[in-house]
């Protein structure tokens, strides 16, 4: 859906489906157009918002929340490898910076208090 690789319009882009009778119902609709029945938004709907993914990979998960962009239909393939290679290289940045200030603080500590 985003092969513009423009991710804001990405959520007025997607279209829901109904839970009835599973027809693509516009965004912001209450009720289905095509049976009338009201909405109700299936949790794994939810992942296909760009907005939830990009939380999930960069807020919360990291590389572990790659199946869930890749899951996804909100992103072009082309956005899905950048973005994760972005948030690879994103991930490994935090680990790096982790075991720094882990070995500098183990060496701090040795400093602090030697052991002889």
């Amino acid at each position: 859906m985003l092969e513009s690789g423009n991710v804001e319009n990405a959520a007025e882009e997607a279209d829901l489906l109904c839970g009835h009778c599973e027809q693509e119902v516009p965004h912001g609709s209450q009720a289905c157009p095509m049976c009338g029945q009201p909405l109700q938004v299936n949790p794994a709907q939810k992942l296909d918002r760009p907005w939830t993914v990009l939380v999930l990979l960069f807020g919360a998960t990291g590389v572990l929340g790659l199946p869930v962009l890749w899951a996804s239909r909100s992103f072009s393939i082309r956005n899905k490898i950048v973005l994760s290679l972005a948030v690879t290289i994103y991930t490994a940045a935090l680990v790096a910076a982790a075991w720094l200030a882990i070995r500098n603080a183990w060496n701090a500590w040795h400093e602090a208090f030697p052991t002889q």
